[in-house]
């Protein structure tokens, strides 16, 4: 193509627009085969908290507000956007907690209000709240393992040939000095209680 408008007598803008535009039709299709495409359609939820039940549209709004500041200040870097991220960290935290707290609150009055005229109910919020991971390790294998654990092997050692000297232990058995003492006390940290 360049090899064309070198060899006209007169070449004018539509001429460089259309080799432009070949050029960059070259580039984008070969960037288009050699690099990833960036999937802008996927969400990413940190901690699922969107599935638990205190998660309400107030929370939704809070961590809108607390990622849009966080996405200003990685493009900004500024003190001001570093004071917003601050403040809507804290503002999200607070709505968090409050919805928590309510979530917590409504479900003691629920089963305050319920224990005796509705057991099933009430039994059915208690388990719900008290779902916990089971184990996934059979009990068998498990006595298995702390049997083997707890089991006392008998080793054979030739205790015979070692020479122990107990002969001079006279510096072990004389009185702690009061220098030995003071020594002691000064390795102490400050405000630390001593441990004599």
């Amino acid at each position: 193509m360049i090899e064309e408008l070198n060899s006209q007598p007169s070449v004018d803008e539509n001429d460089v627009n259309k080799v432009t535009d070949a050029i960059c039709n070259i580039l984008i299709t070969s960037a288009g085969k050699t690099l990833k495409k960036r999937n802008n359609s996927c969400k990413i939820t940190s901690m699922n908290t969107s599935n638990k039940p205190w998660f309400n549209k107030s929370c939704r709004t809070a961590r809108r507000k607390f990622h849009l500041a966080k996405r200003l200040h990685f493009k900004e870097k500024s003190e001001n956007s570093r004071n917003v991220l601050k403040l809507s960290s804290k503002e999200y935290k607070k709505v968090m907690d409050k919805c928590i707290k309510d979530y917590n609150n409504s479900i003691s009055d629920k089963l305050a209000t319920i224990h005796k005229g509705n057991p099933k109910e009430y039994w059915d919020i208690l388990n719900s709240c008290n779902k916990k991971n089971k184990s996934s390790i059979d009990i068998n294998s498990m006595f298995e393992f702390m049997k083997k654990t707890n089991e006392i092997v008998d080793h054979d050692y030739e205790c015979d040939n070692i020479d122990i000297n107990l002969g001079d232990d006279s510096t072990l058995n004389q009185p702690i000095t009061d220098d030995e003492i003071k020594k002691a006390i000064k390795k102490i940290k400050k405000q630390q209680s001593p441990w004599l």
